[in-house]
């Protein structure tokens, strides 16, 4: 597995760990391996936070968080919501009604394109495609079929799959329509929309403010675009070597590919540089990652 550290980590520099999920914590069939489910269960065990931070919808970032053993506050939806695994929604942002029955209409236009819509523990869709179906499996639990997506309130996410080149003029026109809301790629082919302001960083921000804890603490892993403001609020980003261009260039570390069990090659790294996992009562306050930066590159395990 390669390994580009352009920033080093002190030790006991982390107080835990922000991962994403598809494309950074799970393999590319969407299956977590042992290795990856042994090592956060040990980390989360010996008291060291571990907070899944994912566009997915909360009921699939809960299951995923409940089966490796995890408690404690999950961002799901992108950054529009923060779900506690007991299922207690603690923030939610959605969009203005009018914006969704307006970008209903226009995806008229688009008959490459499908359209999700996302409602706390909902997921609605307008007909059901070959998309949906794949989603479905990947997720574990079928959509809801509204027949018509302008019907909808709090919505508080839209992931819009298709051709990358129908995306970009799908872009475009939110561009010109200057409405509340943020819209990146989370994949060449997925376009998450969300209320302005609203990212997988300012959702880790309002956890932590909630719970006490900073997320510059926090070593984040990811792999899209959508993952940059994650990066931006974490101490130390460590990008999956199947990353974007653009997360890869804002990134502390260049790991491993999802399909080489990076996230648990690198935190097994950060174990034997803290010889074992502190715990949380004996960490200072405040641990960030150095900024000794480096210009090498090394290979690692």
């Amino acid at each position: 597995m390669s390994l580009e550290q352009r920033n080093e980590i002190s030790p006991i520099a982390f107080g835990g760990f922000a991962i994403d999920i598809d494309g950074t914590l799970l393999r590319s069939d969407h299956q977590l391996s042992q290795a990856v489910h042994q090592t956060l269960q040990t980390a989360y065990n010996d008291g060291v936070k571990v907070i899944l931070v994912s566009a997915r919808p909360p009921r699939s970032v809960l299951g995923l968080a409940r089966r490796i053993g995890l408690s404690g506050p999950m961002v799901a939806l992108n950054g529009a919501l923060v779900v506690h695994t007991s299922g207690e929604v603690t923030q939610s942002s959605a969009m203005l009604d009018s914006c969704i029955v307006a970008f209903a209409g226009q995806m008229d236009r688009y008959p490459s394109l499908t359209a999700h819509y996302y409602s706390d523990f909902d997921w609605y869709v307008t007909s059901h495609t070959d998309n949906v179906e794949f989603e479905t499996a990947v997720v574990g639990f079928a959509p809801l079929l509204a027949s018509h997506a302008g019907m909808l309130s709090k919505i508080q996410k839209i992931m819009v799959v298709g051709p990358s080149e129908d995306l970009g003029e799908l872009e475009s026109w939110l561009s010109a329509q200057a409405w509340p809301i943020v819209a990146n790629r989370s994949k060449s082919d997925y376009l998450e929309i969300t209320a302005e302001n609203v990212t997988k960083g300012t959702a880790l921000r309002a956890a932590g403010s909630m719970g006490g804890w900073d997320p510059s603490d926090l070593i984040a892993f990811g792999d899209g675009d959508n993952d940059l403001h994650l990066f931006s609020v974490c101490g130390f980003g460590a990008a999956m070597g199947n990353a974007s261009d653009r997360l890869k260039a804002a990134a502390d570390a260049i790991i491993g590919t999802n399909d080489e069990d990076a996230v648990h090659h690198f935190i097994a790294a950060v174990i034997a540089k803290t010889e074992g996992f502190p715990r949380m009562a004996d960490r200072p306050a405040a641990l960030r990652a150095s900024t000794c930066f480096s210009n090498s590159s090394s290979e690692g395990a």
